[in-house]
């Protein structure tokens, strides 16, 4: 570990803190930093949380540029210059261990406690969960310390952090739901609180319970399946601070969603995901209240839920209307008719270099055409303000995958003909020509053209 070098000279250093207590803007605050065995520990860093907020993510530190602090001598002293007379100070020794201290008004030993660690299992019913995030966050009085971790999943569903602060943690799964917001979003869909202690290992199971689960299919009133819609329950009360526990799923190309581990209550279900639209917001955002409860001596109590949505006010496009035909010239002059890729699922990703979402977005579609290969089209529609400013980024981003320019938007005949609201939007095209989803993004839409596009016998 590398520690500042406190390179203020003596007087003037005084002369700050003199000029400081006297305008009421610092506060001495004054002791010894010690190990559990009561051993001064030199060299350790103790840092001024009393105004200035920090984060440490996996024990690393974010920019302390802003933060007071200043070092313990081999004594383990420090003198610390503090903005409020209350709050708190936050210790690094030598070893990288961390202590959260609460100011005193007078001096005072901060004995730095040995790490913890957490060990733990991820489950959905009787499935263990590989490679999903996971997360820890610190859960304290100090509002300006954000302390928190995060790991994977492996193969098994297992997953450990190691040397943490001891506290009570919050952890939480996360996992990506592009339909929430825009292209780009994740959102926790597990949650529970664990105490970390001195010195000792914590075992955390989420899910593989024999609790009640809710599971159901999402159709359209033509009976068509609606995919990434995200599917989650809120408690109506928690005894968490913060956000409350989440207990969600995505449904998937059969419009199929499952969520496991329900701690019997009454909750609001929720429906969430991105539609096309003709004007406005585009949105499909529906709510009602369920009641999850435990049959007597039954084991994983089944709730079942369908939704049947009529997507009329939302998609002038509608599921399996034949997608509108169009010719046009690519960037690099060749020609390309939409009814020569009968075969083939076609993706269209409408984008503008205004939009930061979208530029976002270009490395993935970039790499789904090259895991794609020949048994997809990817193409994107920039509707930029002039054809100049699209040829340049596409040049200095080095994309590869086909492009068409019809801008600006207010003259874009293929905006008109996809009905198109606002970018950025995706239409996946299947093998016959068929509009098969709107609005689906990353992994959702790659998963959805495997499964339903490229899968044999996809009817």
């Amino acid at each position: 570990m590398k520690h500042e070098r406190l390179t203020t000279s003596g007087k003037l250093f005084n002369v700050l803190i003199l000029m400081a207590a006297v305008n009421g803007l610092a506060h001495a605050f004054d002791g010894r930093i010690l190990d559990q065995d009561g051993k001064p520990l030199g060299g350790a860093v103790v840092y001024d949380l009393s105004r200035q907020a920090m984060s440490i993510y996996n024990n690393e530190p974010g920019k302390t540029g802003h933060v007071g602090r200043c070092l313990s001598d081999r004594r383990g002293r420090f003198n610390l210059s503090v903005e409020a007379q209350t709050g708190y100070v936050l210790a690094r020794d030598m070893e990288d261990r961390f202590g959260l201290f609460a100011i005193t008004p007078s001096q005072a030993d901060l004995t730095i406690q040995s790490p913890g660690t957490l060990s733990g299992e991820l489950w959905s019913g009787p499935k263990p969960l590989a490679q999903i995030e996971i997360t820890a966050t610190l859960l304290s009085d100090c509002r300006t310390l954000h302390y928190w971790m995060k790991t994977d999943t492996n193969g098994a569903g297992q997953f450990q952090f190691r040397n943490m602060i001891p506290g009570s943690y919050v952890i939480q799964t996360i996992e990506e739901v592009p339909q929430v917001g825009c292209c780009f979003n994740r959102v926790a869909t597990r949650q529970k609180r664990v105490d970390v202690l001195s010195d000792q290992t914590t075992h955390a199971r989420l899910g593989g319970t024999d609790l009640p689960y809710l599971a159901g299919t999402l159709l359209s009133t033509e009976e068509k399946p609606l995919h990434g819609v995200w599917v989650y329950l809120t408690p109506l009360s928690t005894s968490l601070g913060g956000e409350p526990a989440v207990y969600a799923d995505v449904t998937n190309p059969s419009g199929q969603y499952a969520i496991h581990d329900i701690q019997p209550g009454t909750y609001q279900l929720h429906l969430y995901r991105r539609l096309a639209r003709e004007s406005g917001s585009r949105v499909l955002d529906k709510a009602m209240t369920v009641t999850i409860d435990q049959a007597s001596g039954s084991k994983r109590t089944a709730h079942l839920q369908d939704f049947k949505i009529d997507l009329s006010p939302f998609m002038p496009l509608s599921y399996g209307q034949r997608a509108p035909s169009f010719k046009a010239t690519l960037l690099g002059g060749t020609s390309f008719d939409l009814a020569d890729q009968l075969g083939k699922p076609v993706v269209l990703h409408f984008y503008a270099t205004y939009c930061s979402a979208c530029v976002q977005s270009f490395d993935f579609f970039e790499s789904l055409q090259d895991r794609l290969k020949d048994q997809a089209v990817v193409l994107g529609i920039s509707i930029d303000q002039d054809r100049q400013t699209c040829e340049q980024f596409i040049r200095q981003r080095k994309v590869r995958h086909p492009q068409i320019f019809d801008g600006p938007y207010a003259d874009s005949r293929l905006a008109r003909q996809y009905h198109l609201v606002n970018i950025p939007t995706t239409f996946i095209i299947d093998t016959k020509g068929m509009i098969s989803q709107i609005d689906l993004f990353g992994p959702t839409l790659e998963k959805y053209i495997r499964e339903k596009c490229l899968a044999p016998n996809t009817d």
